[in-house]
């Protein structure tokens, strides 16, 4: 699976979209200003208030901070703590695109950072997170990612952090990654590997980052039933040192994230002292996600994770740490609609639905255009509409698609998919396909997608009051395809 690690509101801001900021923010933001005033620091209220709080609070709480007082929270946090506490103290005032970028910028300067916390940083990441990563990293070194690691670097490690930053993951498409392709991607991978002398690296490599976990998964068992043993093996017997563990992770937390998740979390704590940077960085990166790095932890060792952590540490270090554990979830980002997801859906304020006037113009646009497909082939429709599509990508505008993630009255997670017929139906997948642009590769009917996916989708949505929907953006896909089939 993909992970997104990052809060609604960083998604927002990368996009564009105006935050808003909940008066529980604004008092926290003032009881951190009044901990730090005067002589001595209050580190009992520090620990409480930020602590205490969600990613997405904490995140608008680092916004808020320097938007009030033109001061990063993380500076003037910095000034008045130290050690492990102080270390924690600002990670958790900090954006953690911010965290991440400057842990591999840290990591590229001999500070200490080891390899092993850029791969973690780097793998099973959207492509949306991996493009705010880059964007945050740009904006803190003033220089791009890739570059920095392609200097930096070097070996087949550096190999697999150059295939990470550059080929962006295949979103997945059942009708193109089916059990054929994951039987030709297994084959191509043991050609490129075991079934040659001499590991060709880069397709090797390239396979495995490009390929969608569904994909990955499927390969996985075909690679076991004709080759005898799994990708994780082939993956060991074909690379040592970093390069190993960093593809190695790079598997295992796109096919099975948690388990490993919750490795890096023990290896912290193993043996002779603990690695404080390690596990505070854990525990922010993954704070999102931490229900089931709790569940995948105990089942491997038997154990709570919390306990595990608060035996090893101790003082103000430990209760920040344990106040950041216990802290609140934020609840699941809505995806698909440019700006619902965030700072204003999860602070209660409601998204505006659309006016009847946008109803009826998209309707009234479809009706009177589709006649243009008449004087078409198909072949001509698809490869026009390609370009289309290509244009769409390229300007970054965001339209919502033609297959919405649902949830059924008992709330099993359903999409809603346009069948051959260009109608819609809703049912429960095995897998669910996260990224907001998946459905560029899901379109088999484009006929049924210019005819009909309008009218279907705005009455559905009409009818499920509450999901929020921008069918300004039906209008947008309408004119900018129509005007591509004209020209």
């Amino acid at each position: 699976m993909t992970l997104e690690l990052y809060p609604a509101s960083a998604h927002d801001a990368f996009h564009g979209t105006g935050l808003q900021f909940p008066q529980c923010v604004d008092e926290a933001v003032q009881q951190i200003h009044g901990a730090c005033q005067g002589l001595g620091t209050d580190e009992k209220t520090l620990i409480t208030v930020l602590g205490s709080k969600s990613p997405e609070t904490r995140n608008l709480i680092a916004l808020r901070y320097k938007e009030l007082y033109h001061k990063p929270l993380k500076d003037l946090v910095k000034s008045e703590t130290s050690g492990d506490f102080g270390r924690l103290l600002r990670m958790i005032s900090t954006p953690l695109s911010e965290t991440e970028a400057q842990i591999l910028r840290d990591a590229t300067k001999g500070m200490g950072t080891t390899e092993s916390l850029i791969i973690q940083i780097l793998s099973g990441r959207s492509n949306e997170e991996m493009n705010i990563l880059k964007r945050t990293y740009f904006d803190l070194v003033g220089k791009d990612l890739a570059v920095t690691m392609n200097s930096e670097l070097s070996g087949d490690f550096r190999k697999v952090v150059m295939a990470v930053l550059q080929s962006p993951q295949v979103l997945y498409n059942p009708a193109v990654h089916n059990a054929a392709n994951a039987e030709e991607e297994a084959t191509a991978l043991y050609k490129a590997g075991q079934g040659r002398l001499g590991t060709n690296e880069e397709a090797f490599i390239g396979i495995l980052v490009k390929a969608p976990p569904e994909l990955l998964k499927m390969m996985d068992a075909v690679y076991v039933a004709k080759y005898n043993n799994n990708i994780a093996k082939a993956v060991d017997k074909e690379f040592s040192g970093d390069a190993k563990k960093s593809l190695n992770y790079l598997v295992r937390s796109i096919m099975d994230p948690y388990p490993a998740i919750a490795e890096v979390f023990e290896k912290t704590m193993k043996g002779f002292g603990t690695d404080e940077t390690g596990l505070s960085t854990a525990l922010v990166r993954y704070q999102s996600v931490l229900p089931y790095v709790k569940a995948a932890y105990k089942k491997l060792y038997r154990e709570e994770l919390r306990d595990r952590i608060s035996g090893e540490t101790s003082g103000d270090y430990k209760r920040l740490l344990m106040e950041v554990f216990d802290a609140p979830q934020d609840p699941p980002k809505t995806k698909g609609v440019k700006g619902a997801h965030g700072a204003a859906a999860s602070s209660g304020v409601g998204v505006s639905q659309p006016s009847q006037g946008i109803l009826h113009n998209s309707q009234d646009t479809l009706r009177s255009n589709t006649h243009l497909l008449d004087s078409l082939s198909r072949t001509e429709v698809h490869l026009r509409l390609k370009v289309a599509i290509l244009r769409l990508v390229a300007t970054s505008i965001n339209i919502l698609p033609p297959v919405d993630t649902l949830r059924t009255e008992d709330g099993l997670p359903t999409e809603l998919r346009m069948n051959e017929d260009g109608s819609f139906a809703q049912y429960v997948p095995t897998t669910l396909c996260y990224d907001h642009n998946s459905w560029l590769y899901k379109i088999q009917n484009v006929e049924g997608l210019l005819r009909t996916s309008a009218e279907d989708i705005i009455t559905y949505q009409r009818e499920r009051r509450d999901r929020y929907f921008d069918h300004g953006h039906i209008q947008d896909l309408l004119t900018l395809l129509l005007e591509e089939l004209k020209d």
